[in-house]
C-alpha cells in the first residue's frame, strides 16, 4: 500500500511538471518581455509613449520613480497627476467633468491630449483648439528631456508641434 501512494506521488508530480515545461516552451518570446514605457502606449493610451506621461506627472506634481503619480491630486487650484489649472481642466475635459478627481489615468491622459494635441468639441458644438505642448511650462524647460518624447513622435498630431525642439 505504501508503494501504491509512491507512485502516486510520482505520477502526479511528473504530470505536473511535464504540463508545466509544455506551458513554458509554448509561451511566445514576446509575452514574456518586460514592459518598456519609452517604448509602449499599453498603460494610458495616449497619442504619447507612458513614459511622457510619467515625466510630465514628474515635472508637474513631483512623482518620483520610487512612487506611483499621485492621480487624485487636488490643490485650491490645481487638479490631478499633471498639474492642470482646474479651469483648464473644464476647458478640455468632457463635459461634467469638473476636476480630476475620480479620474482614471487614461481618463487625465485623454484630457493631456486634449490640451495639447487634439482639442475638443464641446456639447454645444464649438471646438476648442489644442493649445499645443508649449502650453506646458515643464515641456518648455525640457524637464525631464520631456521633448525628447516630441522629437521621436511618429503621431500626425504630434509631429506638427515639433518646432524648434528637434534640431
Amino acid at each position: 500500500m505504501g508503494s501504491e501512494r509512491y507512485v502516486m506521488q510520482w505520477l502526479r508530480r511528473t504530470a505536473t511538471l511535464a504540463l508545466t515545461m509544455s506551458l513554458v516552451i509554448s509561451t511566445p518570446a514576446h509575452a514574456a518581455s518586460k514592459y518598456d514605457p519609452e517604448k509602449s502606449r499599453k498603460q494610458f493610451k495616449g497619442l504619447m509613449v507612458d513614459a511622457f506621461y510619467l515625466d510630465l506627472a514628474h515635472c508637474e506634481t513631483g512623482y518620483t520613480k520610487d512612487r506611483e503619480p499621485v492621480w487624485n491630486y487636488q490643490s485650491r487650484n490645481y487638479t490631478g497627476a499633471f498639474g492642470i489649472y482646474r479651469q483648464t481642466w473644464r476647458n478640455w475635459a468632457p463635459s461634467g467633468w469638473r476636476s480630476a478627481k475620480g479620474r482614471s489615468p487614461q481618463e487625465q491622459v485623454q484630457v493631456v491630449d486634449n490640451i495639447a494635441w487634439r482639442g475638443i468639441t464641446r456639447a454645444d458644438g464649438t471646438y476648442k483648439w489644442p493649445v499645443g505642448p508649449w502650453g506646458w511650462g515643464s515641456i518648455k524647460s525640457n524637464c525631464r528631456r520631456l521633448q525628447r518624447h516630441i522629437c521621436r513622435a511618429r503621431h500626425e498630431l504630434v509631429v506638427k508641434w515639433r518646432r524648434n525642439a528637434c534640431r
